[in-house]
């Protein structure tokens, strides 16, 4: 991940007039807020549920501990980063005049509304076009998308491997791998938000 890059167009994002001006400025407050109280609470909850596991002599610790991991990145991939794919997208709709089609309306995408009906897929590569590739590093579509249906099995070591729709299996992906993953996602709401874990909270009461 190239953080430098990512926080210099957080920071463009965060600089610009979007939120006070923007025509689509109280939805986005909303959105954002909503969105970043859901991440807390979610970082909150894994404080509480890792320490019984990582104390547990259960000879399943490595599965359940990446079972729960699992439920974490699904979590944070359709509770938050799909929000800042969101609020990224109307954003450049609405200062740089870029136009997303949504295929399923047959119209360009004018509101968070619009986007609802638009598939990751075709957001993400909306946001490569305009310089914030870094979107699908941070978004594990992949990975996402096996434990979404269920196309994934788990290993003893806790590592897992996916299957695509035809019930393939793709590469081995590490429990350390799936952490990573998580840590990056917890990092990026720093970076976005420009804030410290603890003054993240009184942000959020800002923001409601």
């Amino acid at each position: 991940m190239n953080w430098d890059r990512i926080s210099e167009k957080c920071s463009e994002f965060n600089s610009s007039h979007f939120f006070k001006t923007g025509k689509h400025n109280k939805d986005a407050i909303k959105l954002l807020g909503k969105s970043l109280e859901i991440v807390f609470i979610q970082g909150e909850l894994e404080k509480i549920v890792h320490a019984p596991i990582d104390q547990s002599e259960s000879k399943y610790k490595n599965i359940i501990k990446t079972h729960f991991e699992l439920i974490n990145i699904l979590f944070l991939c359709e509770a938050f980063l799909t929000s800042v794919i969101d609020l990224f997208i109307i954003y450049i709709i609405e200062t740089k005049h870029g136009d997303l089609w949504n295929f399923q309306k047959n119209i360009y995408v004018s509101s968070l509304d619009d986007l609802k009906s638009v598939d990751v897929f075709h957001k993400i590569e909306f946001l490569k076009r305009h310089d914030y590739g870094f979107m699908k590093d941070l978004y594990p579509r992949q990975i996402r998308n096996a434990i979404a249906h269920a196309n994934y099995l788990i290993k003893p070591d806790g590592s897992i491997v996916t299957y695509n729709n035809k019930g393939n299996p793709q590469k081995l992906i590490s429990s350390e791998q799936l952490e990573k993953i998580i840590k990056n996602i917890f990092y990026f709401v720093i970076v976005l938000t420009q804030t410290s874990p603890e003054e993240l909270e009184k942000m959020i009461e800002d923001l409601k």
